[in-house]
């Protein structure tokens, strides 16, 4: 289900659903969090690997989804 979810907040995001852009913010964050926080000792070397490289660019995503233009092009579209 959460996957799903993952699927479709880009979607709705480019449609400029303030909501989905906070509920990636939010998941996001999450993951962050127990990614940080969990640490590499459990995991396997590709997906160690693999979210080393995924975290700068959600953090990068999450900056730039919060950005003058972007929250201007947000409020322009109208929706929630």
């Amino acid at each position: 289900m959460l996957y799903a979810l993952y699927c479709l907040l880009p979607y709705h995001i480019g449609r400029g659903s303030n909501t989905a852009r906070w509920i990636y913010t939010v998941l996001s964050a999450l993951g962050l969090v127990l990614f940080l926080g969990l640490g590499f000792a459990d995991m396997p070397p590709p997906d160690a690997i693999a979210s080393i490289i995924v975290t700068p660019i959600t953090i990068f995503a999450i900056v730039r989804l919060f950005q003058e233009s972007s929250v201007d092009w947000f409020e322009a579209q109208g929706t929630n």
